[in-house]
């Protein structure tokens, strides 16, 4: 019966030796090495000796890295001396040591030479600055990080500069300076732009969000975990995104937004499904419930609760079951359900009493120890006092010859109440005893119980689970099914994963196993191989446990893998197509405004001469078609923008009056061609600054008047604004356009907000339009945190409605000081427009260079035309000018690349910048920043007008005013 326990013995032994002698031979080749190394050479030996030993021998590890720092100092080189202070710094600060930490470092910084490695003194201040900041000495946390700013600002990597602005914004965050860490984070932001990096850009709108929060303005805050979320959706980091999504739903939840809480925690919840998240899934479907349970919904909280309760009871969730049943005996009691909710909370019950009972095995061990100590005391005691009966008793003797017989009957008497003594003791002593063994009975059969039904639940788990020790070696393993193993489990138990796993395998989870010790939190990491004839995708999970031993959680995740690469294949085709289009798009709308600015640009000039009646209906003609085929191309573009989600918002001052006065004027004239009048009415509240995208609000009225001249003849329309709520920082107004029209019927107005949609086919043959205006607008409304819709009539007209959420302004100058200004600006606007200009313009397209010369020979400028932005180089070189108008897309060279040559030119000549405005055919979405990127200083869109390109060679000495 002791043979096959003594050939286990044998086996473990001899792969002990073997382990030790690899690590022995490795040792004493290194060793060995020292004998006859030069001194920096000895340092080095050692620091690979303290970083061979890191997770073996902790000690002696240090032990390797104090000699090579004693070898350093001695030999006085300063290179050497830097190099060992930085790691053993490093290693002191991992440890938490942060004086001794500060100490190495310190060291580092002093001894590293002044012509070394820049990128080394930067990380060297890096450490020393975190070290700083976690020693909770803010000031000089800062003071060492800008010295390192200052140092990687020289430096070519760009990435490595930003992550000093985030470090300093976490500084300046702690310290409470949250406007310098806000500006920290942006310049960050700004610096990851540059180079593309999305996970930088995802960290510092993560960052931003945090510091907008702490100052209370929400919406800024959201905007910015909404950009970290899609940054991490770009670089596929689902699990951040499920976090994410989990934190703006408690980001709701606390500020009593039920529903946006539910719609982001069922967000996480559809991405986490994805991951077999099943623990998060159950939180988050426990979160729903809760607040369904606020709103009153107690049916649906209910169903909630119990997908919660299947997934934590399925998976062997045993405390966040706990919660979920006491969450369900309240809803059933709150919902009359009494029946249901005493068998809830009886299965809470029974729960919390099994929890409280995995405590009874560490009670009983204690219990146990107590015990046998008494025990060990008692038999001292007992000792004692025999040898103490003894004693008494020689003496007893020897006064008895001395005595005699009195001698003898004092010894006799106090023996006997010594044994009285002994008697009692030792009779409390055994019903101490009985009482001790009867609690550890009753403690053995409730761990017997706990046993049972913990056997139970780890029969459900499909997962294998390990335990090793410190070192790797196996203590315990359950699996399901052997052929889930790549072992038989019995022959794993009290081996090691070296001797029984691939050396790559057995290396990932000794590295797992030190990372959870040094940090005491779950290591996930994952790993493919071969399993009886399967190749597996498994996730493993480490996590220690409070024994000094650690548990793995193997699960096969090889399903979810395949259905993510299929997924991300998909998406990638997705991404080909709207790419495909957008390029369409962009072709599209280049094509076909080049002649569209010719067309209505000369039309314009035609205008200015004197016509018959006849010509002057055929130039109108013209311009209404033009502009109608303007507004088509608009409208598709910015559909496509928000098919793409691409469309962004401006948040600047908004003139309300001016914007209701654009509307009518370029409404006017079709308006009275319908016999129609129109006016407008504005709420006194929205007088004054208010913040937000004044050229969307004027697309949306714009769509909704044309719409109602459209339908309208003979009429008024009337265009309403009123302020419904506000608060401190924001402004909720409401628009209104009124007609006295058709009428919209009830079954057609779900069609009215469709894109390409008309109330009816017939509608569309006899008034025309593209059926997006009204879809277009919906969208806008929606990105302003508003709503659209409709109250109509047939035969009385309609009342088209939408709101919008503004901001208040509250830097903005007085009534007086704006009006002084802006006349200020048109009396200098005025003046600069008098004088005549050296303009160089660049444009291939024949027809778009007469019509652009027209323009600016009428304000006696002087032009130069070159066909391309080669020659349009070559007249730079060779002439002065004060403004360069320059074409996009052009043959031979384009005007990206021209612009680029001509600030190279001016950047070698030591010249001024001369003012470049493209004017291109381009507008789609980041066209304009690509055209600023490259040097350009203001953009004009074809087609244009007379007055649009005359303002733009003026336009910053505007803005200046």
């Amino acid at each position: 019966m002791k043979k096959p326990g003594l050939i286990k013995l044998f086996f473990f032994f001899a792969a002990s030796l073997i382990v030790f002698w690899a690590s022995a031979q490795k040792t004493d080749s290194l060793l060995n090495a020292l004998k006859n190394q030069e001194s920096s050479e000895r340092v080095n030996t050692y620091i690979l000796l303290s970083e061979a030993f890191h997770d073996i021998d902790p000690g002696l590890s240090e032990t390797y890295m104090d000699t090579a720092l004693q070898i350093a100092i001695n030999t006085d080189i300063d290179s050497l001396i830097a190099r060992v202070s930085y790691n053993k710094g490093t290693l002191a600060l991992d440890k938490g040591l942060l004086d001794e930490a500060l100490a190495m470092l310190k060291k580092a910084y002093l001894h590293l030479p002044p012509d070394d490695n820049q990128e080394k003194l930067a990380e060297i201040l890096d450490k020393t600055g975190e070290a700083f900041a976690r020693s909770g000495k803010l000031d000089s946390a800062l003071t060492v990080l800008y010295q390192s700013q200052d140092i990687r600002e020289e430096l070519p990597d760009i990435n490595s500069y930003a992550r000093t602005f985030i470090k300093i914004g976490n500084v300046y965050y702690l310290n409470g300076n949250l406007s310098s860490a806000l500006k920290n984070f942006k310049r960050a932001l700004g610096y990851f732009r540059e180079t593309g990096s999305t996970n930088g850009m995802a960290t510092s709108y993560m960052n931003m969000g945090s510091v907008y929060e702490e100052l209370g303005n929400i919406d800024s805050a959201r905007t910015a975990y909404f950009e970290a979320l899609q940054g991490y959706r770009d670089i596929e980091n689902f699990r951040n995104i499920t976090l994410i999504l989990n934190n703006l739903g408690v980001f709701h939840y606390e500020r009593a937004n039920y529903d946006s809480a539910i719609y982001y925690y069922q967000q996480s919840v559809e991405i986490a499904q994805k991951l077999n998240d099943f623990y998060q899934i159950a939180i988050l479907y426990n979160n729903m419930a809760l607040i369904e349970d606020i709103k009153k919904e107690f049916k649906k909280a209910r169903a909630d609760y119990q997908k919660a309760l299947r997934l934590a009871t399925e998976n062997g969730y045993k405390i966040l079951a706990v919660d979920i049943y006491r969450n369900l005996a309240e809803n059933c009691a709150i919902s009359g359900l009494y029946k249901d909710a005493y068998q809830y909370y009886k299965k809470y019950q029974q729960i919390s009493d099994s929890l409280h009972n995995m405590e009874t095995k560490e009670r009983l061990a204690k219990l146990q120890m107590n015990y046998e100590k008494e025990q060990e005391i008692e038999e001292i005691q007992n000792r004692n006092n025999l040898k103490q009966l003894r004693y008494s008793y020689t003496i007893v003797v020897l006064l008895f010859v001395i005595l005699l017989i009195i001698l003898l009957l004092f010894i006799i008497f106090n023996s006997n109440r010594q044994k009285k003594k002994v008697n009692k003791t030792l009779l409390e002593k055994n019903k101490e005893v009985i009482r001790q063994r009867e609690l550890q009975e009753r403690t053995l059969l409730e761990l017997q119980e706990n046993q049972r039904k913990t056997n139970a639940i780890l029969k459900a788990i499909p997962d294998v689970m390990f335990i090793f020790d410190a070192k790797g070696n196996y203590i315990y393993y359950h699996a399901k099914k052997d052929k889930d193993i790549i072992k038989t489990g019995n022959s794993l138990i009290g081996s090691n994963v070296k001797k029984e796993l691939p050396e790559e395998f057995a290396n990932k989870i000794l590295q797992g196993i030190s990372r959870a010790s040094k940090e005491n939190k779950v290591q996930v990491f994952m790993h493919n191989d071969w399993v009886n004839m399967r190749k597996l995708d498994m996730e493993l999970r480490i996590t220690p446990i409070e024994d000094g031993t650690f548990l793995m959680i193997a699960r096969n995740v090889t399903e979810r893998l395949n259905m993510e690469r299929e997924l991300k294949k998909a998406r990638d085709e997705m991404q080909k197509a709207l790419d495909a289009k957008s390029m369409y798009l962009a072709s599209l709308s280049h094509e076909i405004r080049t002649p569209l600015t010719s067309i209505i640009g000369v039309t314009s000039i035609l205008e200015e001469t004197e016509l018959t009646k006849e010509q002057k209906e055929c130039t109108d003609i013209i311009n209404i078609s033009g502009n109608n085929l303007l507004n088509l191309i608009n409208n598709i573009l910015d559909f496509a923008k928000i098919e793409s989600g691409q469309l962004k918002l401006e948040e600047v001052e908004i003139n309300l009056t001016e914007v209701m006065e654009e509307v009518v004027s370029l409404l006017e004239v079709k308006a009275r061609d319908s016999n129609n009048k129109i006016d407008f009415r504005i709420d006194k509240k929205l007088n004054n600054d208010i913040l937000g995208d004044p050229y969307r609000l004027t697309q949306i009225l714009i769509n909704l008047v044309n719409n109602a001249i459209k339908f309208t003849k003979n009429g008024i329309i009337s265009i309403h604004s009123e302020v419904l709520d506000e608060d401190e920082n924001n402004l909720l107004a409401k628009f209104q356009v009124i007609d006295t029209g058709i009428g919209v019927s009830v079954e057609q107005r779900d069609k009215l907000f469709q894109a390409f949609s008309q109330a009816d086919q017939s509608i569309a043959r006899k008034y025309g339009g593209s059926g997006l205006g009204l879809a277009i607008s919906k969208h806008f409304v929606q990105l302003m945190n508003g709503e659209i819709g409709l109250e109509s009539e047939e035969g009385k007209g309609s009342k088209f409605w939408f709101t919008v959420k503004f901001k208040k302004d509250h830097k903005q100058p007085t009534n007086e000081e704006t009006k002084e200004n802006r006349e200020k600006g048109k009396n200098n606007m005025e003046t600069e427009n008098e004088k005549p200009l050296n303009i160089l313009l660049v444009e291939d397209n024949l027809l778009n260079q007469k019509f652009a010369i027209a323009i600016l020979k009428k304000y006696k400028h002087q032009i130069d035309v070159a066909e391309n932005g080669k020659i349009g180089v070559e007249y730079f070189d060779k002439n002065d000018y004060d403004v360069i108008l320059m074409d996009i897309q052009m043959p031979v060279m384009d005007g990206i690349e021209a612009t680029r040559n001509i600030r190279q030119m001016e950047k070698e000549k030591g010249q001024d910048p001369t003012r470049i405005v493209a004017v291109t055919a381009y507008a789609m979405e980041g066209d304009e920043e690509r055209f600023y990127q490259a040097g350009i200083d203001d953009y004009l869109r074809k087609p244009y007008k007379a007055d649009q390109l005359i303002g733009k060679l003026y336009t910053d000495r505007n803005k200046e005013q």
